[in-house]
């Protein structure tokens, strides 16, 4: 996907039943693009069958406060 760096530590197993989780870090530019992106790849994950998603951001630039 546009604006994904890098993934890494992605792991997708099954719980009780039929039940898919998955869970990864996504490396992006900022968090502004880790909002959308984080929302495109639940959803790709859902259209494919896992439903439960957790996703750790990291960013190659840091916003000061």
């Amino acid at each position: 996907m546009d604006g994904v760096i890098d993934i890494h530590e992605f792991h997708i197993w099954s719980l009780a039943g039929n039940k898919v989780v998955a869970s990864l870090h996504v490396h992006t530019k900022d968090v502004n693009d880790y909002v959308s992106l984080a929302r495109r790849i639940k959803n790709y994950l859902h259209v494919n069958g896992i439903h439960s998603v957790t996703i750790q951001p990291e960013f190659s630039q840091v916003c000061a406060l």
